[in-house]
């Protein structure tokens, strides 16, 4: 076999090598680090501390270790335990947060409830059972910290995932 025939073949070969290499790239998802992945750690860890204190009880004001309002449940579990900077107050934390879609909300997001006057309660979507949402809430005096049915359709979304 002659240099010339060689030399061609090599291309050749090069070339599918090359065809190969860019089909097979296209095909393949390529892993890139997700920047929200710290912050998608922390709300996570925020529900699961929002969690460990159900049966807490109410107490205006209070933001724990072992009594919470519904904004002061929120600001133990994600300022205290997490590091993201959430505000005091509901109204405040739900404009701190990115509002989404109702129905991108995710496990561990806010859930905003209002009237007229404005912002009057906040909790955290826990998730759905029998189709219906469900907040994780410290909703008011004589109660505790629990998982209910969301009981209307005024309310928002937010996230601090972009946080």
């Amino acid at each position: 076999m002659s240099a010339a025939l060689r030399v061609q073949r090599f291309a050749a070969l090069l070339l599918i090598v090359l065809a190969l290499t860019v089909a097979l790239l296209a095909t393949t998802a390529v892993v890139v680090p997700d920047a929200d992945a710290a912050t998608d750690r922390k709300v996570r860890h925020a529900l699961k501390v929002a969690r460990n204190q159900i049966g807490d009880s109410y107490n205006y004001g209070s933001a724990g270790p072992n009594r919470f309002d519904c904004s002061g449940l929120l600001y133990y579990a994600f300022r205290t335990r997490t590091g993201i900077n959430i505000p005091r107050v509901s109204s405040d934390q739900y404009r701190y947060a990115r509002s989404i879609r109702k129905r991108n909300i995710r496990r561990g997001d806010l859930m905003a409830f209002y009237s007229s006057s404005g912002i009057y309660h906040i909790g955290i979507f826990a998730g759905r059972r029998d189709g219906r949402k469900i907040i994780l809430h410290s909703p008011s005096t004589g109660s505790k910290v629990h998982k209910s049915v969301v009981w209307t359709n005024k309310w928002k979304a937010a996230t601090l995932r972009s946080r």
